[in-house]
């Protein structure tokens, strides 16, 4: 398939107690602004920009009060927002006894860029993920984590190939999360081989080589269920952690230097010796 990706980067890495990003190619990659407050399941397209690819991806939004779609206790999960007031929920992995169903099943979303990317040009792509599965809907309570949620890349608003066969997305979380606390960021950086113009946000890991993990043993369902925030694509030189929390991902004790800068932007984090040249 022409819009198929080969494997530049599975994952590249570091620790750091402070997060700075470049400007962000996603519009509305934080999931706060939208047209109207989430009512049930399935109403990605309140938020602005969004779109089901496949599946029925939710929207949880502060807005939504009590109702299952706000939070911190949500239908699918006990979450606060990483930042702000809003992100994105999936069903990544579902089971049937034994054996997964179909992929296209899985959940997708999916929202245009604000250009088209350069063929040849690095670009820094990163999301926040967090465990979902054990919410207030008794119903729909989930066992399961699983590792391959990730970002591709389409130049079609309709991706509809997500097959076994399809090469691994140029970013994925490589192990199954099983703390359901924390919010987990995962980058890279990406070499474009066409002008993409879309971002999509899944799990495009062939089922076949997923091991899920049971987690919530309690519940019923063999379903994996995460939630997303904060996605970006940017130019290359911002740095990138996984394994923070929301709370120490929260930080505005930073010093940045010099001030005002020309051509280099120097952040010195707090707890740390090191300095990190931004753009």
């Amino acid at each position: 398939m022409s819009n198929c990706f080969h494997i530049y980067q599975a994952l590249a890495v570091c620790c750091l107690p402070c997060v700075v990003v470049c400007q962000n190619l996603v519009p509305n990659g934080d999931f706060e602004e939208f047209s109207i407050c989430p009512e049930l399941p399935n109403q990605i397209d309140r938020a602005t920009g969004w779109f089901r690819e496949t599946g029925t991806p939710d929207y949880f939004n502060r807005c939504a009060g009590n109702s299952g779609m706000g939070m911190p206790n949500g239908y699918f999960g006990y979450q606060d927002a990483l930042f702000g007031d809003g992100y994105l929920g999936l069903a990544v992995y579902y089971a049937v006894g034994v054996a997964p169903v179909p992929k296209a099943a899985e959940e997708v979303a999916a929202i245009q860029l604000s250009q088209p990317l350069q063929v040849g040009v690095p670009v820094q792509i990163s999301f926040w993920t967090a465990l979902g599965g054990d919410g207030a809907l008794v119903a729909a309570r989930m066992r399961l984590s699983v590792p391959g949620i990730g970002i591709r890349f389409s130049t079609v608003p309709n991706y509809d190939s997500l097959l076994d066969t399809d090469p691994a997305p140029p970013l994925y979380l490589v192990g199954a999360m099983t703390d359901s606390v924390s919010w987990v960021q995962v980058c890279g950086t990406f070499v474009p081989d066409s002008a993409y113009t879309y971002v999509m946000v899944g799990n495009f890991i062939p089922d076949s080589l997923i091991e899920p993990t049971v987690v919530f043993p309690q519940n019923d369902n063999d379903i994996a269920y995460v939630f997303v925030d904060n996605v970006s694509v940017s130019s290359t030189g911002s740095p990138c952690g996984v394994g923070l929390t929301h709370q120490n991902a929260i930080r505005d004790d930073f010093e940045i230097f010099p001030n005002p800068a020309l051509e280099q932007l120097k952040v010195k984090c707090p707890g740390t010796n090191g300095i990190i040249d931004v753009c």
